[in-house]
């Protein structure tokens, strides 16, 4: 189970970092569900919700492959996943721009 855990902890940032891209597009980001393919691949993950909100706004909520392997529940964009103590890992950069 902690082995899964990590590999969601890896995915999302790996996922995160590529989103980074909406700075610079206006359009849906080419190549991201080919991406994210590869990462589930990469991670041995059955699935992953991704999001991204850029000022303010919603800019992309989308899920890919299904919520536990075996079992035919699609991951959407309202899935929810446990991330153990890795939201640390989100909200330390957000605390540390807002400071600066």
């Amino acid at each position: 189970m902690r082995d899964r855990i990590a590999r969601m902890a890896r995915i999302c940032i790996l996922l995160l970092s590529c989103l980074s891209l909406l700075r610079s597009q206006t359009g849906p980001l080419k190549g991201l569900d080919e991406y994210v393919a590869q990462a589930m691949k990469t991670f041995d993950v059955p699935g992953v919700a991704v999001a991204a909100v850029h000022k303010g706004e919603v800019a992309l909520a989308k899920g890919y492959g299904v919520r536990r392997m075996g079992e035919p529940a699609r991951v959407d964009e309202h899935a929810l996943f446990g991330i153990a103590s890795n939201s640390k890992a989100f909200t330390s950069p957000f605390w540390w721009t807002k400071a600066s």
